[in-house]
């Protein structure tokens, strides 16, 4: 297997180069990686070292992406966070049960980052 990684404006899309979809008459689509390097794998059957090659890319985008988005100020990460957490029952919850704790916004930030980090 050889793999392709092709920047998208939601984040990168990793391709088998030796296969081609027959429904797209592109590469074969094997996994997806967000901006926040999060990876949802298309294809069950992937080689170790070309998971491992994914990962390892993947880690470099979430360390970089962490990275900016925490030399921000904290009201723009805390702003940035309750504009992107899912509206999901889970992620509504989290949120409510931050928000009602008497906890300052410096205290909060790291358990918003962790929500936050798992969704982008």
């Amino acid at each position: 297997m050889s793999i392709l990684f092709a920047s998208c404006g939601n984040g990168i899309t990793v391709y088998n180069k030796a296969m081609i979809d027959p429904k797209t008459n592109d590469y074969k689509k094997i996994a997806f990686i967000t901006n926040g390097g999060n990876v949802t794998y298309t294809e069950k059957k992937i080689k170790h070292n070309e998971r491992l090659k994914i990962e390892a890319h993947a880690k470099e985008i979430r360390d970089k992406f962490q990275q900016r988005f925490e030399s921000m100020n904290i009201f723009e990460q805390y702003y940035t966070i309750l504009d992107n957490v899912p509206t999901t029952a889970k992620g509504m919850r989290s949120l409510r049960s931050l928000a009602k704790s008497a906890e300052s916004v410096m205290e909060k930030l790291p358990r918003l980052r962790k929500i936050y980090y798992k969704t982008v």
